[in-house]
């Protein structure tokens, strides 16, 4: 099925029949493999560099945002929308209907505000500069990508540290409970 997709994805134009058809496929997709999602996304990132019909793949990417309620998935597009976001911006055409895609993507609250504005912000560089902003746009995601890395980081410690604190609220339960007298175990 991936491979499909990945010929769908490289034939990809601008008419909303191929998106919507490409968006049922990825649907599909994550709907039967969801521990697979990674490749897709990966898939996505991989074809979006290349592909000259780069804004194609932001409204592909809306249209499964819109069709699918993975949190995994909101999570890689959000890693994977900065470069991407970037790379099509440079169409200068392309910005206005970049910023109405952040737009919306607000008001569904797919991603949080700050991200929005980060997306925004890369849109307004390209405005300002135009091509001559790539090096400038291209660090700015590094940097982007640098803050949502130490913020996964930072998530992955608090669930270990969540996971420590239940695993001695436990064993502490536990030797409550084995010094709890023989009769009052009985009972309760």
């Amino acid at each position: 099925m991936l491979n499909e997709i990945r010929e769908l994805m490289e034939r990809i134009d601008p008419a909303s029949e191929k998106i919507l058809l490409l968006s049922t496929k990825c649907t599909e997709f994550i709907s039967n493999f969801p521990y697979d999602i990674q490749k897709l996304i990966d898939l996505w990132s991989k074809t979006i560099e290349i592909s000259p019909q780069k804004l194609s793949f932001l409204f592909l990417c809306n249209d499964i945002l819109r069709n699918s309620s993975s949190e995994t998935l909101l999570n890689l597009f959000q890693f994977s929308l900065p470069r991407a976001i970037s790379l099509t911006s440079n169409e200068t055409s392309s910005i206005e209907d970049i910023k109405k895609l952040i737009k919306l993507w607000g008001e569904r609250q797919y991603f949080s505000r700050q991200v929005l504005d980060d997306w925004e912000k890369i849109c307004e560089r390209a405005e300002q500069y135009g091509n001559i902003s790539n090096r400038s746009n291209f660090m700015y995601v590094i940097n982007f990508g640098k803050k949502m890395l130490n913020l996964r980081i930072a998530q992955k410690k608090t669930l270990e540290v969540d996971r420590e604190n239940r695993q001695k609220a436990l064993e502490e339960e536990h030797q409550v409970r084995e010094e709890l007298p023989e009769e009052n175990t009985r009972s309760g």
